[in-house]
């Protein structure tokens, strides 16, 4: 299916995010976006740590995971949380998927103008083979 610039898809358009993968280039059409909504589930140590979904490990597995020293792309933010980055006109901003979501709650619909968005699970690459599971990343589109 082609999507053209300036084409409004009424429907939620995808992307899934790998746990296994470093930045990760999701594309999504031009229009306005009502809301983001993430399902799936996914760890930093499969077969270890039982998968979550975009929050990452927290409580007692956080506490394991940082006394282990498995380094985090945001060191500030959980293991395993979803990361977002924006590139547009030359600027990059990044941040955790709670930070996103809190933005989109608190100032409504916004318009998608086709600058490159990026998902990634927050460990650093040297870490990213044992992980397993995907997270899907939808925007929510208005007609």
């Amino acid at each position: 299916m082609l999507i053209w610039p300036g084409v409004v898809a009424a429907a939620p358009v995808c992307q899934d995010v790998s746990a296994r993968e470093g930045w990760q280039q999701a594309i999504f059409p031009v229009g306005i976006v009502e809301d983001v909504q993430v399902t799936g589930a996914w760890t930093v140590a499969d077969g270890v740590h039982e998968p979550v979904g975009a929050p990452g490990h927290l409580g007692a597995v956080a506490e394991v995971l940082s006394q282990s020293g498995t380094r985090r792309v945001d060191p500030g933010a959980a293991h395993g949380t979803l990361l977002y980055r924006v590139e547009a006109n030359g600027v990059s901003r990044q941040g955790t998927w709670a930070a996103f979501k809190t933005a989109l709650d608190s100032t409504g619909p916004f318009r998608m103008n086709g600058g490159t968005l990026l998902f990634r699970i927050n460990e650093t690459d040297p870490g990213l083979s044992d992980n397993a599971g995907t997270l899907t990343v939808c925007l929510m589109y208005t007609e």
